[in-house]
């Protein structure tokens, strides 16, 4: 298996001119996306695509988002050149594909219950109250192939490489900017090959590494693994994500995002700091001899919640994607659960209670077992149990209960069962 990982290297000691002449190609580039994001969004547009006939018409709900489109026909007056035009009309071709997504799978769900006679009028409803929002690409970074860019080895001292960017207009030659790689990129280069494709800001390079990943691992053992505030990731087998040699945790990191004015240059470094720390931390884990992983899977914990500035930085999604990350290249498998009440249940007898987690600490009322919380939680992920997210909306909701392997039961031994929500017939 193959997959595709960026690094990111920073442009320094560019003179003025060269800086100036590269904010000034990205500005317009830019502005090119722009164009031909309007002119997808405002025009009618059909493509032949072997035996089919692709249309898109926003207008009209008709959402076949071509791949590329040609740039001959279409009169646009720039000091960029051919080749670069049809990179940016690419992009925006990806870029208004991605807005258009969402709705396009509604579509299709639509018109596949008006086929097999199903009710949309909800479904109807939810896609005229929907208004599909035009995309902005000020904050996009532009996506370079083979046509107008490359890196080569630098003969410039104190350089590694050298990024050239050719043949994208007369007014502004050839930008050849030096830059040096880093640990990241030395370990990528290491593992796989250097694309074509890259990126580039005012501030950075990004470059692309296709990576080989290794087999799937078919024999070992089944882990659980939590997430959270004060320990990143806990497992099942005890192991748990510690404090960094500078004495940072992921709690106090947390604490001095809260105190930074957002968007300062101290708040972007603290998030910096927390990324940092999440990526040392899971990287310490060992994974040896482990086939899967069975992690839990946060939604919605921030939904009709104000959860504050320390919560709002958690970072979950990082945890969540570093780890998959990880656990990919090493040729383990990963299999999300759903969270609901495994924080609550004791992973010793099975009794769900919310007083028994507190905190850091897990005491169960029932037969007091006491653990670490994450590690309590990490061993309820591990174990095969039914699912018990249909607690969540049932009926008669029991504050105690005892979620076995084998269902659900009530503090008299009764089985709870799923509530009958069918409505009786007159």
């Amino acid at each position: 298996m193959q997959k595709v990982k960026t690094s990111k290297h920073k442009i320094s000691n560019l003179n003025k001119e060269k800086s100036n002449k590269l904010a000034l190609f990205l500005k317009n580039y830019n502005e090119a996306v722009q164009f031909y994001i309007n002119y997808l969004w405002n025009n009618k547009i059909s493509i032949k695509a072997k035996d089919n006939l692709k249309i898109l018409d926003i207008k009209n709900d008709l959402l076949d988002c071509p791949q590329f489109i040609s740039t001959t026909n279409i009169e646009y007056k720039t000091d960029l050149s051919k080749r670069v035009l049809k990179v940016a009309s690419t992009q925006a071709c990806s870029i208004v594909k991605s807005a258009l997504e969402k709705r396009k799978r509604k579509l299709f769900v639509l018109n596949k219950f008006k086929n097999e006679g199903k009710r949309t009028r909800k479904l109807t409803n939810l896609l005229k109250k929907e208004k599909l929002v035009k995309p902005n690409p000020n904050n996009i970074l532009p996506a370079f192939n083979s046509l107008c860019s490359k890196v080569e080895k630098s003969n410039i001292k104190h350089f590694d490489s050298i990024f050239i960017l050719s043949s994208i207009g007369k007014s502004y030659g050839k930008i050849i900017i030096p830059f040096n790689h880093n640990k990241h990129s030395r370990k990528l280069e290491s593992n796989g090959k250097l694309l074509s494709g890259l990126s580039v800001s005012k501030n950075c390079i990004y470059l692309f590494w296709e990576i080989k990943t290794n087999k799937q691992i078919l024999n070992g053992k089944i882990l659980g693994a939590d997430t959270g505030i004060n320990s990143v990731v806990t497992l099942s087998d005890g192991q748990q994500s510690k404090n960094c040699p500078h004495g940072h945790s992921l709690n106090s990191i947390l604490k001095k995002i809260s105190r930074k004015k957002n968007g300062s240059k101290a708040f972007n470094k603290a998030l910096d700091h927390r990324n940092n720390y999440i990526n040392w931390a899971i990287n310490k884990l060992n994974f040896n001899q482990i086939k899967e992983v069975k992690l839990e899977k946060i939604s919605n914990f921030r939904q009709g919640k104000n959860i504050g500035k320390f919560l709002n930085y958690f970072g979950e999604t990082i945890i969540r994607e570093k780890l998959l990350d990880r656990l990919s290249e090493l040729g383990v498998q990963v299999t999300e659960e759903s969270s609901a009440f495994r924080s609550q249940r004791c992973s010793h007898c099975g009794f769900v209670y919310s007083k028994n987690r507190n905190g850091k600490s897990f005491s169960c009322k029932h037969c007091s077992f006491q653990a670490d919380a994450d590690l309590n939680a990490s061993l309820n992920h591990e174990k095969y149990l039914p699912s018990a997210t249909f607690l969540l909306y049932h009926s008669n909701k029991p504050k105690k209960f005892f979620w076995k392997e084998d269902g659900f039961f009530d503090l008299n031994g009764s089985e709870i069962t799923v509530s009958n929500t069918k409505k009786n017939k007159i």
